[in-house]
């Protein structure tokens, strides 16, 4: 685990902003920033993507991106649903997301 974090924090040694995949992932960023003695959001703003509770939870709370999760399973769902019953694939589908701004940007 000690090599991978450090090649971690050498790719993001020069970045101020870093966008994750998810939640996880940005609780796991701060982390490695905090204990390199580097300060979110003061030096780097770190954002994550699915509003899941480790973002209200971690020490320093995670900006995220809100998206419709019910919505968006059930619509997954049909979708697979008429791909197995009709053999053609299904259009992506765009669904709006919204920003929840908390303590992990400048």
């Amino acid at each position: 685990e000690g090599e991978n974090r450090r090649r971690v924090y050498e790719r993001l040694a020069d970045c101020d902003g870093i966008v994750c995949y998810n939640d996880d992932i940005a609780y796991s960023v701060i982390d490695l920033l905090q204990e390199k003695g580097v300060r979110v959001p003061g030096q780097v703003s770190v954002i994550g993507f699915d509003d899941s509770n480790i973002s209200r939870y971690s020490a320093v709370k995670i900006t995220t991106m809100s998206h419709p999760k019910d919505h968006m399973g059930v619509a997954a769902a049909e979708m697979i649903v008429r791909m197995v019953e009709t053999g053609v694939r299904e259009k992506s589908l765009v669904m709006k997301m919204e920003p929840v701004v908390k303590e992990s940007v400048k």
